[in-house]
């Protein structure tokens, strides 16, 4: 099973497929690309096929930078960000949530920084994906 409930590299996600499979969290994915929209400037997003292990993943990057990624989800989305060391450092200070702090602490560092992905359900999740775009657009 891939991470994205799309997992047809023949079928490019649209609308009305999102749609159907986010539910009511499609409120969820529309404010998340609505925020970074209003906070970090010129977006763009596309859809991207990496692996059929991964499935079809939505990009958003604001003027030419890597913002997140969004994989839909059955009824939720997830949302992953790369943090480079200010980023991290930023998040240290943040006071986010225990279990995000620890899964980015524990995440593998790479020369592009460390990945941090957390799950959209609710409006409580949605706040914390809007902290963790303000620390990559600040850092």
């Amino acid at each position: 099973m891939a991470v994205s409930i799309f997992d047809d590299k023949a079928t490019t996600p649209d609308d009305t497929m999102l749609l159907s499979v986010l539910k009511e969290a499609q409120l969820l994915w529309n404010e998340a690309i609505h925020f970074v929209e209003q906070f970090g400037g010129i977006t763009q997003g596309e859809w991207k096929f990496y692996t059929k292990a991964a499935g079809w993943t939505y990009v958003v990057k604001s003027n030419k930078r890597t913002m997140f990624y969004l994989i839909p989800k059955d009824a939720h989305l997830q949302a992953t960000f790369v943090f480079g060391e200010k980023a991290v450092a930023a998040a240290e200070e943040a006071n986010l949530p225990i279990d995000v702090l620890k899964n980015l602490r524990s995440s593998k560092a790479y020369v592009e920084g460390r990945s941090i992905a957390i799950l959209v359900k609710d409006t409580e999740d949605l706040s914390v994906f809007k902290r963790l775009v303000t620390i990559k657009v600040e850092n």
